[in-house]
């Protein structure tokens, strides 16, 4: 996964990208855009829709799904994130492993 921020504080992606990467994530690019994002968002390209909407169950942030045009699901990470996405993930502790069938 990719994480897009746009807190305006370049040390709040790292410090994410860190934390994801010691509770089993991969994490791919990290950038700090200029851009204003107030509505931080899980984006996610067709081919990721079900791993995004896993992600987002756990972190119990689905309304933030948002079907876009990455190469990877995207985190991106609001200047105000009024949804909490930044303490979600911060809290993250990784994906429960899946379960097997009788």
């Amino acid at each position: 996964m990719n994480i897009a921020n746009a807190t305006g504080d370049p040390a709040v992606g790292t410090a994410l990208a860190t934390h994801l990467v010691d509770v089993g994530l991969v994490v791919g690019t990290v950038t700090a855009t200029a851009a204003s994002a107030t509505a931080s968002a899980i984006e996610y390209p067709d081919s990721q829709k079900s791993e995004a909407r896993r992600l987002a169950d756990v972190l119990v942030q689905a309304p933030l799904l948002t079907p876009a045009v990455v190469p990877h699901i995207t985190l991106v990470l609001g200047d105000a994130d009024p949804s909490g996405l930044l303490a979600s993930l911060q809290k993250f502790t990784g994906l429960p492993a899946p379960t097997c069938g009788p």
